[in-house]
């Protein structure tokens, strides 16, 4: 069963009335960005409890940021940080890289 309407907001890029809320082939909930394509499962009702919440404090955000331009830059700078440091999980490490042995805990390197 499908709602056919985009009905509340993005929790993953904050899109504003982007998301439709939808049920599986079992009767279970699930959200779908039309923006983004993010598809949230939600397990039982605290996912559901948090999306009815969030989905209004995301359209408060959005209206901050178009009337403050400062805040604005500050939700800018908060994404370039969570960017960056996600670049910086996702790289090898340097060890990895050099093509060094890895040690094992309590045991001796063997070349």
């Amino acid at each position: 069963m499908w709602l056919e309407s985009a009905d509340t907001n993005c929790l993953c890029c904050l899109g504003i009335g982007t998301t439709s809320l939808r049920f599986d082939k079992r009767g279970r909930p699930y959200a779908v960005c039309f923006a983004c394509g993010s598809r949230l499962f939600f397990k039982g009702r605290n996912g559901l409890r948090g999306q009815a919440i969030l989905a209004d404090v995301i359209a408060e955000l959005a209206t901050q940021a178009e009337t403050d331009p400062t805040f604005a830059a500050h939700l800018r700078n908060k994404h370039e940080t969570f960017l960056t440091q996600l670049a910086q999980r996702s790289a090898k490490p340097e060890s990895l890289e050099s093509g060094a042995a890895l040690a094992m805990p309590g045991k001796e390197n063997v070349a």
